[in-house]
């Protein structure tokens, strides 16, 4: 079975490539840096092909065994952009909901995990709320296509499935 990739940020997959660039400058093999960032090659291998999200700590590991300090002051600036642009879609998708002022109250150092999964929250809440209006619009067609009222237009529904179901039966 093929494992799934996990889902990378922009500012992930960069530091990435800056990692396999930096190796493969310094002419250095997978093994090389694994042993000198005390890492299995098989880690490496596994990065290199984005099936690893690198950690703090691991980005740390590899930029000392490449000795390059930059790489990790350039994976901690690039991951803040990514906070800060997650923190402004939720804002905006927050807005939909006028939840803005609360939701701000609590971003401020909040991981990129969770900023995530409250970005998910508003997009499912968003998704649910327009069903929800095509919904209505659907059962105003409705109630206009057979001139009823909202409970003749209920009755009339529930008959329908109740017929349905007698009918697979």
């Amino acid at each position: 079975m093929k494992r799934k990739k996990p889902e990378l940020s922009f500012s992930e997959i960069e530091i990435i490539k800056k990692i396999i660039n930096t190796r493969k400058a310094f002419g250095l093999s997978q093994a090389d840096l694994a042993k000198r960032a005390g890492v299995s090659k098989g880690y490496i291998a596994q990065l290199e092909v984005f099936y690893y999200k690198p950690t703090d700590e691991i980005i740390k590991k590899i930029a000392l065994g490449l000795n390059s300090p930059d790489l990790i002051k350039e994976y901690k600036y690039k991951i803040k952009i990514y906070q800060e642009s997650l923190k402004f879609d939720i804002k905006r998708a927050s807005q939909v909901f006028n939840l803005g002022e609360t939701i701000e109250e609590y971003l401020p150092g909040i991981s990129v995990e969770e900023l995530k999964d409250i970005l998910n929250t508003i997009k499912n809440m968003s998704r649910i709320y327009n069903s929800f209006l095509d919904l209505d619009e659907k059962i105003k067609y409705l109630r206009n296509k057979y001139d009823l009222s909202q409970k003749d237009l209920a009755e009339k529904l529930y008959k329908d499935l109740e017929n349905e179901v007698k009918n697979e039966n």
